[in-house]
């Protein structure tokens, strides 16, 4: 029969300091597009409480708009010179509001 010894030019497979070295390389690959992702995401829902401030901020104008020009001059009254909103935001997962104010002076 044959016999087949193991010379060093035909091994096969690959040595841990090989394996470790790719493993390394592929954890930090791994963790730049973790982090890429991370910040994607976190742009992504920033965007998107924008979009519905700016929604709702158009429907409050348009109902602003239609209420102004279905009244008339009688039905108009100024309290006040200013107009106060409250605008949330989102630190660290706890609610806060910002306050905006509109004067007219």
């Amino acid at each position: 029969m044959f016999s087949f010894k193991m010379t060093p030019s035909r091994k096969f497979g690959f040595t841990l300091v090989e394996i470790l070295v790719a493993c390394s390389l592929l954890s930090f690959l791994l963790g730049g597009v973790f982090l890429l992702v991370q910040a994607g995401l976190r742009f992504l829902r920033q965007g998107e409480v924008q979009q519905t401030v700016h929604q709702q901020a158009q429907l409050a104008s348009r109902r602003l708009v239609d209420e102004l020009s279905s009244s008339d001059s009688g039905n108009i009254y100024f309290a006040a010179d200013e107009v106060m909103f409250l605008s949330p935001e989102q630190l660290r997962n706890s609610p806060n509001y910002r306050l905006y104010t509109f004067s007219s002076g």
